[in-house]
């Protein structure tokens, strides 16, 4: 009997277990950079402040209760990960291992930041782009504007 024939190992090889669980975040972190602080973020879109309340209450399955998470410190992770796995999770939120928090804060900021991108994507004007693009376009009209209300056209 032939044995099997297997390819030689090259010194490459290939991840074991899963996979890292990633979301691009780079949308609602352009977004939130906009804002110094949560309560500034809330202030002018209270729709957020339900959804930020909404996710730190989760309770993750098969466990007992918990504790809710930090409102400012999930605000720190969406606003300082462009991608939300567990290593830049750690890295924003300025520790050294994960720990179980850790791997909450990754979860949850992934779904916020989901429900977060479904909000921008049915308010665009929320967009700062949105708020660049309506900028420029007041300041190239100002002018013309000026000339039509001094001709009583406006």
């Amino acid at each position: 009997m032939k044995a099997a024939s297997y390819p030689s190992s090259s010194g490459v090889t290939r991840p074991r277990g899963r996979p890292a669980v990633t979301h691009d975040n780079r949308r609602v972190q352009a977004f939130m950079g906009a804002f110094d602080s949560v309560l500034s973020l809330t202030a002018e879109h209270p729709q957020l402040e339900s959804l930020f309340t909404g996710v730190v209450h989760l309770q993750p399955e098969g466990r007992g209760s918990t504790r809710p998470l930090s409102k400012l410190q999930l605000f720190r992770v969406l606003q300082g990960c462009d991608h939300l796995n567990t290593d830049r999770v750690i890295q924003a939120m300025g520790r050294e291992r994960a720990d179980s928090s850790v791997y909450r804060y990754a979860a949850l900021a992934r779904v916020a930041s989901k429900a977060t991108e479904r909000l921008l994507t049915g308010h665009p004007e929320w967009e700062p782009e949105a708020a660049l693009r309506k900028a420029s376009r007041e300041e190239l009209d100002a002018p013309y504007l000026a000339e039509l209300r001094a001709a009583g056209l406006v």
